[in-house]
């Protein structure tokens, strides 16, 4: 289910996120990369207070970091909890947009504007982050344990909120064990990804990959919003 990749990206040990942060706020050249056009639109939405508070926050979660006996353990753990709440508030957004009215009042729209804006905060310092460890600590590859989690945790979240594949629903496995939609299974696999060694590659079960495509079709606003909001 899971292999390593032979070849290492360069670091930079005394990498400060500052460091990266500056980077991606600085308007991109003609020879930019789409990815740092994209973050920097993403920052661009927010005035220069609210931009301070998310490199606050990117600050506090580095100098956590910096006290701990597994630094990108913990990094990892936070990107997780902001793929989480990214997930949360993209479906949310979706379904707040699809209420079948033809005009939204003013107390729906603030919502969806609200969502927007925090599944673009999501979005900034998942990018920020992943930068932060690739260039300090070497953990950026394709297939790894990121995109992994990012796809398995929209698979769970659907399955456990969602419940519209029924009780004779197959469920994918994962290094021998069902993911069934539970609260174990998915701490276990979170604890996977934390524990990936740099570079290590992991394999999205085919069962899981087709669920994912479908699982927007498949809600219902009631029961997220009683999972997310009671």
């Amino acid at each position: 289910m899971a292999k390593t990749r032979g070849k290492k990206i360069q670091t930079t040990p005394d990498l400060k996120l500052h460091d990266v942060w500056k980077r991606y706020i600085r308007e991109p050249s003609a020879q930019s990369d789409e990815h740092h056009q994209v973050v920097y639109r993403s920052i661009r939405q927010f005035d220069a207070d609210a931009r301070q508070g998310i490199l606050d926050e990117l600050s506090q979660i580095e100098n956590q970091s910096l006290h701990q006996n597994n630094r990108l353990r913990y990094i990892r753990e936070k990107i997780m909890d902001l793929v989480d709440r990214k997930i949360s508030a993209t479906y949310l957004r979706q379904l707040s947009g699809n209420n079948g009215q033809d005009a939204n009042p003013p107390e729906t729209e603030a919502t969806e504007k609200s969502l927007d804006l925090a599944l673009t905060d999501c979005e900034i310092q998942i990018a920020i982050l992943r930068a932060y460890a690739a260039q300090k600590y070497g953990d950026h590859h394709p297939d790894d344990w990121f995109a992994f989690y990012a796809r398995l945790s929209a698979y769970f979240y659907g399955r456990m909120v969602g419940k519209q594949e029924g009780a004779g629903a197959r469920d994918s496995s994962f290094k021998g064990w069902t993911l069934a939609p539970t609260g174990e299974n998915f701490q276990r696999l979170r604890e996977e990804c934390l524990d990936a060694y740099v570079g290590q590659e992991f394999e999205l079960p085919a069962g899981a990959k087709r669920r994912f495509q479908t699982l927007r079709r498949t809600f219902k606003w009631q029961s997220i919003r009683k999972k997310l909001i009671s």
